[in-house]
């Protein structure tokens, strides 16, 4: 693994030489995830995550997914506790635009209202359906039961919380995390790292905030947020 820095965000780059299937990879992690939510904001980062190929300054939600699909990439994300990573595979002749669809929905996303108000429902069904999926719900008991707030608690948040979402609720959300001094990129593929870092260079901002992670405070972000949550 080779590790170098592009515009203050580390990019990790692992040659994968020996792929038969000549597939390549490329994601974005962010340090972030339910573990830094309140009760009020429980789910907020699992949604944030679902919103974030609904549409760029660029794009249209169903302009990312054709694009995708004319190079053969696909995308998608998910979050845990403590991370949110969002992610391309891709047939390696394609890495270059695949790695652009990609950061333009981490940099440019400007979520719509419709789209949000639309990914409530579906946040809200996917939680539904695990509540009817034993195993699901057997875990998540023994969580709420035995481990402490805030690790215990659904990624998914709950209905209540999950209605009072706003689209500033997750812009406030986005610029806090979003940030040079939270998020690394990791690349897997035969391209060498120069090719790597270069397709990334021209893609990404170069103005991209930095915030050191020893200054991420939950109560400064839901400070921010007091007044779009309060319901």
């Amino acid at each position: 693994m080779i590790l170098v820095e592009v515009n203050n965000v580390q990019l990790a780059c692992i040659e994968h030489n020996d792929n038969l299937s000549g597939i390549g990879f490329f994601g974005c992690i962010t340090s972030a995830g339910a573990m830094y939510e309140t009760p009020s904001t429980s789910g907020l980062a699992h949604f944030v995550e679902h919103n974030l190929f609904k549409g760029t300054k660029s794009r249209t939600a169903r302009d990312i997914w054709m694009d995708s699909a004319r190079i053969g990439a696909n995308f998608n994300a998910s979050t845990s506790h403590n991370h949110i990573i969002s992610y391309v595979t891709f047939p390696n002749e394609n890495a270059g635009k695949a790695i652009e669809i990609l950061l333009d929905t981490i940099f440019n996303s400007v979520f719509p209202e419709e789209e949000i108000e639309k990914e409530k429902e579906i946040v809200i069904a996917e939680r539904r359906g695990m509540e009817d999926d034993i195993m699901s719900k057997f875990i998540q008991q023994i969580n709420d039961e035995w481990m402490p707030w805030p690790i215990g608690h659904s990624i998914g948040g709950e209905e209540d919380t999950v209605n009072t979402f706003t689209r500033e609720m997750v812009l406030n959300y986005k610029e806090f995390y979003f940030n040079a001094g939270n998020m690394a990129f990791v690349y897997v593929g035969p391209l060498p790292i120069n090719q790597v870092e270069d397709f990334v260079k021209t893609t990404m901002p170069d103005n991209i905030p930095w915030r050191s992670p020893d200054t991420f405070a939950v109560d400064t972000l839901w400070n921010k947020n007091a007044g779009s949550n309060s319901r």
